[in-house]
């Protein structure tokens, strides 16, 4: 319990209370979910890792991106 508390937390702290505004397919598997304050939380569930405006994001990972 533990350990899935830390790993959403990790992802989810900088937007805790900040409107959700876009969600975005960039590529199947591949989403990006952006926040009012400017942070983009990249969701990879494909297999393989990919990248996105520079950033690598692990297969079935996230990156936390941008903001204030």
């Amino acid at each position: 319990i533990q350990k899935i508390y830390h790993e959403v937390d990790d992802a989810l702290h900088s937007v805790l209370g900040v409107n959700w505004v876009n969600r975005t397919v960039v590529e199947n598997g591949v989403i990006v979910n952006t926040y009012q304050n400017g942070v983009e939380i990249v969701i990879n569930y494909t297999e393989s890792p990919i990248t996105y405006q520079g950033t690598t994001v692990d297969a079935v990972s996230y990156a936390v991106m941008g903001g204030q």
